[in-house]
């Protein structure tokens, strides 16, 4: 099979993965596994790749994954903003944790000391 017909999956690929394809169970979950891995390990790095070396097919790629999502800068804003309130409770949250923590721990050490 030529690369060229493909993009990210071979025609065999989505035949078994749409169950047009008479396999097993444990052949689908398999080829599910491989392009799951594929995407997962290396998409990224091509993608990177492609910035870096070939501005063009970067630019395609990036519009081909993205065509439908084409937010406007207050859509932007509004996510950028609840990142932030997210990171921030995250960070609060974790500083609580970190503080119960070693709380916790200092009263341990302190109950282990006096039991001995």
């Amino acid at each position: 099979m030529s690369e060229e017909g493909r993009a990210l999956l071979t025609d065999r690929e989505k035949e078994i993965i749409s169950g047009e394809a008479d396999v097993s169970d444990n052949y689908r979950y398999k080829t599910e596994s491989i392009v799951r891995n594929r995407i997962r390990k290396h998409l990224r790095k091509d993608i990177e790749f492609l910035e870096e070396h070939f501005d063009e097919a970067y630019e395609l790629a990036i519009e081909g994954v993205c065509e439908d999502s084409d937010p406007d800068q207050e859509t932007i804003e509004e996510w950028k903003k609840t990142m932030h309130e997210a990171a921030n409770h995250l960070e609060a949250e974790w500083g609580d944790a970190m503080e119960f923590y070693e709380t916790t721990h200092e009263m341990e050490e302190y109950l282990g000391d006096s039991d001995e």
